[in-house]
């Protein structure tokens, strides 16, 4: 088994690990919402001219992706926020003593899996749409 020396210490890894942290994952999620704020703005100019949108993407309702838009603007805040909630009370307590983080990590777990299922529905809604 592999192993890596952090802070004096030698720790064993697994080779199958995938390590991708809380604040990586913060990063990447706000770099999500300026994108999608970029793009959500350009539409909400153009949606003034309804022959605009509908010959391209084929939607009936010219609002329709500014709420999709929108709610995953939301959504994606809410991640980010629970992201790093999750990363900060993980680092409380030691690995031997869980203690301090015992019982509110599994909160902010379950609401953090309930809001990935909306975004998932989210999403499935805006690609259905296009």
């Amino acid at each position: 088994m592999p192993k890596i020396v952090v802070l004096r210490h030698l720790w064993k890894v697994g080779d199958d690990d995938f390590f991708f942290s809380g604040n990586l994952n913060a990063i990447c999620r706000a770099i999500f919402i300026g994108l999608i704020g970029y793009s959500y703005n350009n539409i909400s100019v153009d949606t003034n001219n309804c022959s605009n949108l509908d010959p391209f993407l084929g939607v009936k309702d010219k609002y329709l992706i500014q709420k999709i838009m929108l709610a995953s603007i939301v959504l994606f805040c809410v991640l980010i926020l629970l992201n790093l909630s999750v990363a900060f009370i993980s680092t409380r307590g030691t690995i031997m003593n869980n203690n301090p983080r015992k019982n509110k990590i599994q909160l902010f777990l379950i609401l953090r899996g309930f809001a990935s299922i909306v975004e998932a529905g989210v999403c499935s809604v805006g690609i259905a749409s296009l």
